[in-house]
């Protein structure tokens, strides 16, 4: 994967439309420490209303899992710890004026959204 990338709303598209209000930069590096890709997804929604997103497709090599949704999940819960973060498969719902942070992990740890 490219080191950096930009995506409209669909992950498969890499050019932003002028009126864009909701965009995800994805940064890929190599985590020498873990020995494996070090994958993060930022999906910004500027816009005053849901939008839903795809993620990349990690084509079988793990999943993505939510780190940080600034919306929160109704519980006060705005952050989750590596080992209680969600799964994502997908789509995501950005509520409005919200900003996400997935990571992207070999390994299917955690319960699914």
């Amino acid at each position: 994967m490219e080191p950096l990338r930009t995506h409209d709303i669909r992950a498969e598209n890499l050019t932003l439309p002028e009126n864009t209000r909701t965009f995800c930069v994805c940064f890929a590096g190599y985590d020498s420490e873990k020995g494996q890709d070090d994958l993060v997804y930022l999906a910004i929604n500027t816009y005053w209303e849901d939008v839903t997103i795809t993620l990349p497709d990690r084509h079988g090599l793990g999943a993505w899992y939510l780190s940080v949704n600034t919306y929160g999940d109704g519980n006060g819960r705005y952050f989750y710890p590596e080992d209680s973060e969600i799964r994502i498969t997908g789509e995501f719902v950005m509520k409005p004026r919200s900003v996400a942070v997935f990571t992207g992990r070999r390994r299917y740890l955690y319960p699914t959204q």
